[in-house]
């Protein structure tokens, strides 16, 4: 088949790829460290509607829970059991809570999410908006929006 659209994503997560077909989208994920996805998703079972999330990346939250911990806990091991702030079990702790609060600061920027929803209104698929990729977004999105009408028989 014949592709109408292609977009990518290159995301903190990892590289998605958007295909959209006359009546399917193909969806290839390779996600970092957890694995790959490959799907076929007919048009035909969505909403011709686009709901716009804006959303933090899990690995801003990672590491932000990392920094909070390290910040805790270095205190605690410095006034607490009276180690040498320049000891080794200190340094360690603040230096893993330095590198958390780094990832978290390199991923505190929202990515902006269109979502598509079966007709049940479950999501079936996320889209995101990436700096680094193939394809405009925006003209990517309305694409598939205009597609699911055609797919639906309603232009």
């Amino acid at each position: 088949m014949d592709a109408i659209a292609v977009y990518e994503a290159v995301t903190f997560e990892g590289r998605h790829r958007f295909v959209l077909l006359l009546d399917a989208i193909r969806v290839t994920s390779t996600i970092f460290l957890r694995g790959e996805i490959e799907a076929m998703l007919p048009l035909a079972g969505l909403q011709p509607r686009v709901d716009w999330l804006r959303l933090r990346s899990s690995t801003f939250w990672s590491g932000l829970m990392g920094a909070t911990l390290a910040g805790c806990g270095w205190p605690v091991l410095v006034e607490g059991l009276k180690l040498d702030p320049l000891g080794l079990g200190a340094v360690l702790v603040g230096g893993v809570g330095l590198v958390c609060a780094s990832v978290a600061l390199a991923t505190v920027r929202k990515t902006e999410f269109a979502q598509l929803v079966t007709d049940a209104g479950v999501p079936a698929l996320l889209i995101a908006r990436a700096r680094r990729g193939v394809g405009d977004f925006d003209e990517f999105v309305e694409q598939v929006h205009q597609q699911i009408r055609v797919c639906k028989g309603l232009n």
